[in-house]
């Protein structure tokens, strides 16, 4: 593997071992495979929004997160492992670690409420699901690293219209469609119970998520929500 060029400081007196895992993690082939799972985790959140869908593939689907947690932790370790205390020096790395940290509550909180017994929970499980979602934030981190890697000449020219040719761009409108469904499973899963009209199902929480963007009868829509659950 080929010896990274911004080694930083903490790492020069750093074993071999030590050495190797930090190159691996900060290699393109490691952040296209993270990239590669963030985005079939988050085309299974999208797809779990079905409800039949969700309870016909239930167990498939559980079997998958978990594989997805036991990756995200891995890759957490090994980013800890190389870096040390520099790890923190990143808001990115911070984001990822309490997203890890929130999506392993997400996990053992179900085990916990079993082994204890029955209790309302509710609320919990609804705030921790909506923390599944916030997971397809970590392939923003990864699309800004690889477009640094292979387009560091177009990132870096400046020009009167380079705002309107970055909404061109085929990264750019992928990351504004991940935060767009990001928001809409988000949405669904905090209010689909509440109000069902607007947040009934994925493509409803998309239109209604474009209403509020627009901020096209947003009272209303506050407002009917409070009316319901305050």
């Amino acid at each position: 593997m080929t010896r990274h060029h911004h080694t930083p400081k903490n790492l020069e007196n750093a074993s071999e071992f030590r050495l190797f895992v930090y190159e691996l993690t900060e290699s393109k082939s490691f952040g296209a495979f993270v990239l590669f799972i963030i985005l079939l985790n988050t085309v299974i959140l999208v797809v779990q929004t079905d409800e039949a869908i969700s309870i016909k593939g239930g167990w498939y689907f559980s079997a998958m997160d978990n594989v997805f947690l036991a990756i995200y932790i891995m890759e957490l370790i090994l980013k800890l492992y190389a870096l040390g205390s520099h790890f923190f020096n990143s808001g990115w790395n911070v984001m990822d670690m309490f997203i890890v940290l929130f999506t392993t509550v997400d996990f053992l909180l179900p085990l916990i409420v079993r082994s204890v017994g029955a209790f309302d929970v509710a609320a919990i499980f609804r705030l921790l699901r909506m923390f599944r979602a916030i997971r397809a934030l970590r392939a923003l981190r990864v699309l800004r690293t690889i477009r640094r890697h292979h387009g560091r000449n177009r990132i870096s020219e400046k020009s009167s219209n380079h705002e309107y040719r970055n909404c061109r761009n085929p990264t750019e409108s992928l990351k504004c469609h991940f935060l767009e469904n990001m928001f809409a499973v988000i949405g669904r899963e905090l209010f689909s119970a509440v109000d069902p009209k607007r947040f009934g199902s994925l493509a409803k929480a998309l239109v209604t998520l474009f209403q509020l963007i627009t901020l096209d009868d947003w009272f209303y829509m506050y407002t009917d929500i409070i009316n319901v659950d305050p």
